[in-house]
C-alpha cells in the first residue's frame, strides 16, 4: 500500500470517530442492496441475486417473443436497458421489476423471497448496529440447472472504491488496488479462499465476514463498468432439483458523513406554470377501497382526480344503446360505482379526468394483430372500422355522467396505450384518436378533451411527438400526460416541460409513485426507503416539469399510502405511514401558487419552490437525502419576515419547528437526517 493511500485511509478512519446513533441497512423488495445507513449518511453500495451461466457469465434465458419480434425488442431496450438477441433476454440477476419476490418485516430484519429462473432464494438482512448488517441468504432449486453457482454479488460504485483496494483475512493473497485509471472492466482481480473482505478507499470502507472460509470472485465486468464486482456463491455447480444451500455473513459499512450545509437560492422574477394541488387516482379494485378513500378524502386537501371508466361494462353489446339499458335499470355494479366515484370528487369540487382500461370486445381489433404477453407489452388496438361507434359510446358515458349524476368530466384517456395497458394504439392511432373524440366531445356539447400521451413512463416520449407535430389535433388536446414508474433522468424529464411549452398546455402526472410491480410486495409500501424516494422524486418532478397536477397511484388500498385494515394482509388497525405524511404535507401547499426556480448547491439535496409574488405566499419544499445539516435560503422578498416549518420522517408527522425568522430575504433553518421539509410563509 502506497503512503499516500494509507495516509488517505487514516483520513477516512478519522472522520468516521462520531458517535452513530443510528444505523439502517438499505434494500429494496427484489433484495438488492442500495447500502447502509449511518447517521443518515449512505454508505452506498450494491448487491444482486446472480445466476452464472457455465460459461461464467450471467445466465441467459429464453422466451418466445412471438411475431412482433422487432416491437418487443424495442420495448425492452427502451423500458427495461435489457440488450436481447434473437428470443432471448438477460435475466440471471434481480433487478427491479424483472422477477417474482414478496417482501416483509420482523422488527429489525427484512426478509425477502425471490424466484430467479429455476431457483429460489430467502434473503434475511438484520440491522446489527454501528453500520452492520447480518445477512443470510437460502436458495433452493426447483430444478435441475446446468450453471456454475448462484451468487450474493457485492456491486462496488467506482466512484468510491478506484483509489482503494481489497484486503483478505484468512487468506496468502496479497492486497489487491484498484488502480483508477488503468482499470479494464473485464479485469479479475482477485479469486481465493478467505474469512473476510476488507475494501478500503479513502471515502469508505466496506468490510464482509464470513462465518466460515468463502471461496470469493472479484472482477470487473463490461455490462457494470462503473462497478467494481464481488462474487459471493451460495450453491455451486451444477444443482439437483430439491437441492438447497445457505450462506450467512455480515457486512459493515462506514466512511466520512457529508454534513456539510445547503444554499437555496429561490428566484421569483421567474413564475412559472400554475399548481392546481396534488391529486390521487380512485380507480376502485377492492373491497377495502372504502377505508381509505373514506380516510383520504376526510383529511388530505386535493386539487385533481382521476377514476376509471369501465367502458367494456359500460356497453358490452354493440347492438345496444347503452344509455337506455343503463335507463333500464342493467347498469352494471361496477359502472356504477366508479360513477358514483367520480360523482363524490366532483361534488368535492374536484375537477376530474376518467380513463379507460378495457374496451368491449366489439371495439377492438383482435383478429389482424394478436395481444403480445411480455413483461408488461401487450394490450389490443381498436378497430378503427368501428370508430365513430367507439366516439359515441365513450361519449355517452360522459353525457350519462351529465345528465343523471350531474357531473362534469374535464379530460379522458386510454391508459398506458403507449404499453397496451391494456388499449395498445400506434402514435398515429393516439393522433386519430384525439382528434376525432375531441372533435366527437365538441359535436356533443362537452366540455371534455383527451389527454396527450398518458403513457406509462417519462420513456415514453417517443409516443406523443406524431400528435404535437399534427395541428389539427391541438385544439381537442388536454394537457400532456406521463406516468412516473420510470424514466427520471433530468434530460428525459425536461423532454417533457419542452412539450408542455411548445404545445402551451399544462402537464400533469397521470399516476405518481415509482414502482409498477409494488402491488406484488405490498408491505414494502410501508418502508422508509420507498416514502424518501417517492418524495424526492416528485420533488425534482416539482422542479423540472412544473406540473398542474401529480396524481398519486393510488388513494385507495391498492399501492396504499396507509397500513393495516387488512390491506396486503397487514391486520393492525388502518394507519397513515411516512408516506402518507409525505403526501399530506406536499398537498397542504396552497392551490394556484406558481412554480418558481430554486438553486440548490448539494447533491444530497432536492428542492422546489412555488409562490405568489402579488399575495406574498410562498413554499419551498426540500428533500434532505443524507445526514443532518443546516440549511439557507435566499430571495425571498423583504416583506416576508417569518416562514412555517414542517419536517416529515419516520419520528415526525408534518411536525411544525420553531418558526424560522426572515431577515434581508435570507433565513436559516434545520434540515434533519432523511427527512421531508417545507417552509412555508404564514397564513
Amino acid at each position: 500500500m502506497s503512503a499516500m493511500l494509507g495516509l488517505l485511509l487514516l483520513g477516512c478512519n478519522t472522520d468516521t470517530r462520531e458517535e452513530i446513533e443510528t444505523t439502517e441497512p438499505e434494500i429494496r423488495a427484489w433484495s438488492n442492496f442500495e447500502g447502509i445507513r449511518v447517521n443518515g449518511q449512505l454508505m452506498e453500495f450494491g448487491s444482486s441475486l446472480r445466476i452464472l451461466a457455465h460459461h461464467g457469465g450471467l445466465l441467459t434465458c429464453y422466451e418466445p417473443l412471438g411475431d412482433d419480434l422487432a416491437h418487443a425488442r424495442n420495448f425492452l431496450n427502451h423500458y427495461y436497458g435489457m440488450e436481447i438477441g434473437e428470443g432471448r433476454i438477460h435475466c440471471g440477476r434481480t433487478a427491479k421489476e424483472r422477477q417474482r419476490s414478496g417482501f416483509v418485516r420482523d422488527g429489525n430484519t427484512q426478509i425477502v423471497d425471490v424466484t430467479l429462473q429455476e431457483l429460489e432464494f430467502v434473503q434475511e438482512v438484520t440491522e446489527a448496529g454501528e453500520g452492520r448488517a447480518n445477512v443470510t441468504v437460502h436458495v433452493e432449486a426447483e430444478e435441475d440447472m446446468n450453471i456454475s453457482g448462484a451468487y450474493f454479488t457485492l456491486e462496488l460504485p467506482r466512484k468510491y472504491y478506484n483509489a482503494g483496494e481489497v484486503r483478505f483475512e484468512g487468506s496468502d493473497y496479497d492486497a489487491v488496488p484498484f488502480s483508477g485509471t488503468l482499470i479494464n472492466p473485464l479485469t479479475e482481480y482477485a479469486r481465493t479462499t478467505a474469512s473476510g473482505l476488507q475494501f478500503i478507499s479513502p471515502e469508505r470502507r466496506l468490510e464482509v465476514t464470513f462465518e466460515e472460509p468463502t471461496e470469493v470472485l472479484i472482477r470487473g465486468e463490461a455490462d457494470f463498468p462503473d462497478h467494481i464486482m464481488v462474487y459471493i456463491p451460495i450453491i455451486s455447480g451444477v444443482v439437483a432439483e430439491g437441492q438447497e444451500a445457505q450462506k450467512s455473513f455480515q457486512i459493515h459499512a462506514s466512511g466520512s458523513i457529508d454534513r456539510r450545509p445547503v444554499e437555496l437560492v429561490l428566484d421569483t422574477s421567474d413564475p412559472g406554470a400554475v399548481w392546481d394541488g396534488f391529486g390521487g387516482n380512485f380507480r376502485l379494485q377492492s373491497p377495502r377501497d372504502p377505508q381509505v378513500i373514506d380516510y383520504i378524502l376526510d383529511n388530505m386537501p386535493l386539487g385533481w382526480g382521476r377514476n376509471e371508466m369501465p367502458w367494456h361494462l359500460w356497453h358490452p353489446n354493440r347492438n345496444e344503446d347503452p344509455i337506455e339499458e343503463a335507463r333500464a335499470g342493467n347498469l352494471h355494479p361496477r359502472v356504477e360505482a366508479a360513477m358514483e366515484m367520480t360523482q363524490r370528487l366532483y361534488q368535492m369540487g374536484l375537477p376530474t379526468m376518467i380513463a379507460a382500461w378495457w374496451g368491449p370486445d366489439w371495439a377492438l381489433d383482435t383478429e389482424s394483430t394478436p395481444g403480445i404477453d411480455l413483461r408488461g407489452l401487450r394490450g389490443t388496438p381498436l378497430d378503427q372500422n368501428r370508430a365513430q361507434e367507439i366516439y359515441e359510446s365513450i361519449a355517452d358515458y360522459v353525457l350519462y355522467l351529465r345528465e343523471e349524476y350531474d357531473t362534469e368530466v374535464q379530460y379522458f384517456s386510454f391508459n398506458e396505450s403507449d404499453l397496451g395497458i391494456d388499449i395498445r394504439q400506434s402514435p398515429a392511432e393516439h393522433t386519430k384518436l384525439i382528434k376525432e373524440l375531441g372533435a366527437h366531445f365538441e359535436s356533443a356539447g362537452l366540455p371534455t378533451k383527451v389527454l396527450l400521451g398518458d403513457a406509462a413512463d417519462a420513456n415514453a416520449f417517443w409516443f406523443i411527438q406524431h400528435a404535437m407535430n399534427d395541428p389539427e389535433a391541438q385544439p381537442y388536446m388536454g394537457p400532456v400526460s406521463y406516468h412516473s414508474w420510470r424514466g427520471w433522468d433530468t434530460e428525459i424529464l425536461q423532454r417533457w416541460t419542452d412539450a408542455a411549452e411548445r404545445m402551451d398546455i399544462p402537464l400533469i402526472i397521470g399516476e405518481g409513485s415509482i414502482d409498477a410491480a409494488g402491488h406484488r410486495y405490498g408491505r414494502f409500501f410501508e418502508e422508509k426507503v420507498y416514502a424518501m424516494e417517492e418524495i424526492n422524486l416528485y420533488t425534482r418532478i416539482l422542479a423540472i416539469n412544473q406540473p398542474m397536477t401529480i396524481l398519486q397511484w393510488q388513494l385507495t388500498a391498492d399501492y396504499s399510502v396507509l397500513a393495516g385494515g387488512g390491506i396486503y394482509g397487514n391486520d393492525e388497525p388502518l394507519r397513515p405511514t411516512v408516506r402518507y405524511w409525505n403526501l399530506l404535507q406536499l398537498a397542504n401547499t396552497p392551490h394556484g401558487l406558481h412554480h418558481m426556480p430554486v438553486g440548490n448547491n448539494h447533491e444530497e439535496v432536492t428542492s422546489a419552490a412555488m409562490g405568489d409574488n402579488e399575495n406574498g405566499v410562498y413554499a419551498i419544499h426540500v428533500v434532505n437525502n443524507g445526514a443532518a445539516r443546516e440549511g439557507t435560503i435566499s430571495g425571498l422578498p423583504d416583506d416576508i419576515t417569518e416562514l412555517r416549518i414542517f419536517t416529515t420522517n419516520v419520528d415526525r408527522d408534518i411536525e411544525e419547528g420553531e418558526p424560522v425568522t426572515v431577515q434581508n430575504g435570507e433565513a436559516r433553518f434545520p434540515l434533519d437526517a432523511t427527512s421531508f421539509v417545507s417552509l412555508m410563509t404564514p397564513e
